[in-house]
């Protein structure tokens, strides 16, 4: 028995050791904000997605309270988000679109499959992500109608983030 308990042990070591390492991901992931809130969005001219003839930059953005969402068509997470995203639109919630290192056939081919929550989107070559604090996908931001980040998460965007970390926020804005 003893023998059996002392093979076991390293395996309940490394177990618990890795149940740490995902626990403090999972809360670094979801509460690092890396200073962004209060922030404005950087200073962009960026191609659209969908026209790679428009230049947009600030002045393109939403003149209220508005979600940006960075994604990509190789991103699972993202795919995930869309539902969600979606019922924002739905709900008359402007959403633009960050298409993050990404090959624009495949971006374009994945809005047409899932459809176009975006009232645009900007292909960014990392440019604009970096300098937002970030060089993943997915990366949602709650910008207010000065361009100002009021709220901001990293990594898939649920139904429950959404209503406990970016509704309270985004009903104060209105």
């Amino acid at each position: 028995m003893n023998k059996r308990l002392f093979l076991f042990l390293p395996v309940l070591v490394i177990l618990i050791f890795a149940g740490f390492l995902g626990l403090g991901l999972y809360q670094a992931q979801q509460t690092d904000d890396q200073g962004l809130i209060g922030k404005p969005i950087p200073d962009f001219y960026l191609k659209d997605l969908h026209n790679l003839q428009t230049q947009r930059s600030l002045q393109d953005l939403p003149k209220e309270a508005f979600v940006l969402n960075v994604w990509a068509s190789w991103c699972t997470y993202c795919r995930q988000e869309f539902p969600l995203l979606h019922k924002l639109a739905g709900q008359g919630i402007k959403v633009v679109g960050i298409n993050f290192a990404d090959q624009r056939q495949a971006a374009l081919n994945t809005l047409e499959s899932l459809g176009n929550p975006y009232l645009f989107s900007l292909q960014d070559t990392r440019e604009l992500t970096l300098q937002l604090g970030g060089n993943q996908a997915p990366q949602t931001f709650l910008v207010d109608k000065h361009g100002v980040i009021r709220a901001y998460h990293l990594g898939l965007m649920r139904e429950l983030e959404w209503q406990r970390d970016f509704l309270p926020v985004l009903q104060q804005l209105k």
